[in-house]
């Protein structure tokens, strides 16, 4: 069924990414627990998964939407998801934007004399940054 392997996908790429999370920001998974109000072997079922008697590979619980809520509120969490960004922001407040100058550098020589061109586009739909370059060289 596509719901449930659409559930399977998020519970693994949820669970990755608060697991890649909590070890980047410093913040041990008891403490994360405690301040998300739960266990610390519950939330370990959600990161890392639970494994199954008789079985190699643990699986990741499906997390429920107030788990994320609470990811998202208390530390900031954000997550992509099929293009998508999940976070938390206060009422009322705006989406912080982030201006990053991004530095391109050409390593060859490119010889645009007479009409030759280069076209660089640059856009940035959520979770990522697209770059096409065209080159026109005069024959």
């Amino acid at each position: 069924m596509i719901i449930d392997n659409m559930a399977d996908e998020f519970s693994d790429l949820f669970g990755s990414a608060l697991e890649a999370f909590f070890k980047t920001e410093g913040i041990l998974e008891s403490e994360a627990a405690r301040r998300m109000v739960m266990e610390r072997a519950t939330l370990n079922t959600y990161t890392t998964g639970a494994k199954d008697k008789g079985k190699e590979k643990r699986e990741r619980r499906k997390p429920p939407a107030e788990l994320l809520v609470r990811a998202c509120v208390e530390f900031g969490f954000q997550l992509e998801f099929q293009g998508h960004i999940v976070a938390a922001r206060k009422k009322g407040k705006q989406v912080p934007t982030e201006e990053k100058q991004l530095h391109l550098q050409f390593t060859r020589q490119i010889d645009l004399a007479e009409n030759g061109a280069i076209t660089v586009g640059l856009k940035k739909p959520p979770g990522k940054i697209e770059l096409s370059v065209s080159l026109r060289e005069v024959s």
